[in-house]
């Protein structure tokens, strides 16, 4: 549910956004984002923040374009989007080659659209997303409450969380024997025998309970 830069491409799909460089950070979070242009961006990045920027600072300087990328990444930066045909004619061969190397997503960005027009789909994005995350999340604690309340029992209460996100749910003690277990009848691209074997799992004792602890 989280957004991704995968999810960001395909937000401006017809709009000329492109991938430069890092295809194996594709499915980074993006949780904010933000426009900059100082020349150390890297001491404010928050962790999965996509950076836009016209890379002005390190336009003439290979050793502060690589720089900027190494940083970035360790920063937790989720990608970088560059808007070229402005002071870089196009991606520098060093800045793709390290986020291919440091798996940073680089998004070249077109002259024809504003920093603020390509920030602001991605904040209406993430806050679309988030308000669904919240509406959901208190759907599922009334569920269970209204559950907890009528039934009182732990089997009623595990069955209803596993309806409502329709997926395995376990419940142990501390000493990770099984208390009560819910499986749906089927799971999409899961055949029968591996759910079986599923449900044998979540009723055996855990041997590991360092988690439940």
């Amino acid at each position: 549910m989280n957004l991704t830069i995968k999810d960001v491409l395909q937000l401006f799909q017809d709009k000329d956004v492109v991938l430069a460089a890092g295809s194996d950070g594709i499915n980074n979070t993006v949780n904010s984002v933000n426009i900059m242009d100082a020349p150390d961006i890297w001491n404010w990045v928050k962790p999965g923040e996509l950076i836009l920027t016209t890379a002005y600072t390190v336009k003439d300087d290979p050793v502060l374009q690589e720089e900027l990328i190494r940083n970035l990444a360790a920063s937790g930066s989720s990608g970088i989007g560059i808007k070229t045909k402005r002071f870089l004619p196009e991606i520098p061969e060093i800045m793709k080659r390290v986020a291919d190397e440091v798996r940073l997503p680089i998004l070249e960005l077109p002259l024809t659209l504003s920093l603020a027009e390509i920030m602001n789909p991605i904040i209406s994005s993430i806050a679309a997303r988030q308000s669904y995350l919240l509406q959901r999340s208190n759907e599922i604690h009334k569920a269970l409450t209204k559950e907890a309340i009528e039934s009182g029992g732990i089997h009623q209460i595990i069955a209803c969380l596993g309806r409502l996100t329709q997926c395995p749910v376990g419940c142990y003690d501390t000493n990770g024997h099984p208390i009560s277990h819910w499986l749906p009848p089927t799971i999409p691209g899961i055949d029968t025998a591996t759910l079986q074997q599923l449900g044998q799992l979540l009723n055996a004792k855990l041997d590991d309970t360092d988690e439940l602890q």
